[in-house]
């Protein structure tokens, strides 16, 4: 008797045009490609046959959100989806939750965030050629993470370098999301030098930061998207 399937999962390539979607088997066997709208349908009726293991409200929770997340992913609308899918990862730290978190923060251009997804999915991957994948989505997306070199110039001791409110190190490659991202050095709770750098896809971005003589002075830059 053939096993049915139990977990359905949706895998995202950079453009909504090319999702790819795949159902796994119990078996971890096979995995079969299923048309977009035709997979949308099969996860709906798929996360019935985890309900009796999301017994606690918490869980009960986390299913529904899943499903919201499902929902807005056939709409079209992946900014929706992405916070069900976290939102039920929060409550309930499952694979195929993940999964679909992964694919809904690469569609939103949350590249860094995706990738971090699909390498902690990895290493606790479950049996099957679906891991195969996954390590696929990964290598595909790896290449299309920006990175950013800041050089800063004049600092103190004790200033602190942030880009997008991180702390970084200087003068090392960071991995960022594309868009603009904001770079400033603080010093104590003070702002003294700041940037704003556009990056895009895949390209690598060294910038350098000078901090004025004068402490209350705050430097401004900005650099424009290159055609």
């Amino acid at each position: 008797m053939a096993s049915a399937p139990v977990l359905a999962l949706v895998y995202a390539a950079p453009q909504v045009s090319n999702v790819r979607t795949f159902v796994t088997q119990t078996d971890g066997s096979s995995i079969k490609a299923l048309p977009m709208k035709l997979f949308l349908l099969s996860a709906l009726a798929l996360s019935l046959f985890a309900v009796p293991t999301w017994a606690s409200a918490q869980e009960d929770e986390a299913r529904e959100e899943f499903r919201a997340g499902i929902a807005a992913v056939r709409d079209d609308n992946w900014e929706v989806a992405r916070g069900h899918f976290e939102r039920a990862y929060e409550l309930s730290p499952r694979a195929s939750v993940l999964a679909n978190l992964a694919a809904a923060q690469r569609q939103t251009g949350l590249l860094v965030e995706a990738k971090a997804s699909y390498e902690e999915w990895l290493r606790d991957p479950p049996d099957g050629p679906l891991r195969r994948q996954v390590r696929a989505e990964l290598r595909e997306l790896e290449p299309l993470v920006p990175t950013l070199n800041v050089v800063v110039r004049g600092a103190q001791p004790g200033d602190t370098l942030l880009v997008d409110g991180n702390v970084v190190m200087p003068n090392e490659d960071i991995e960022v999301n594309p868009g603009w991202r904001e770079v400033q050095v603080e010093r104590g709770d003070r702002a003294v030098a700041s940037l704003r750098v556009n990056i895009d896809e895949g390209d690598h971005e060294e910038v350098q930061l000078t901090v004025r003589s004068v402490p209350s002075a705050v430097e401004t830059g900005s650099r424009a998207e290159e055609t």
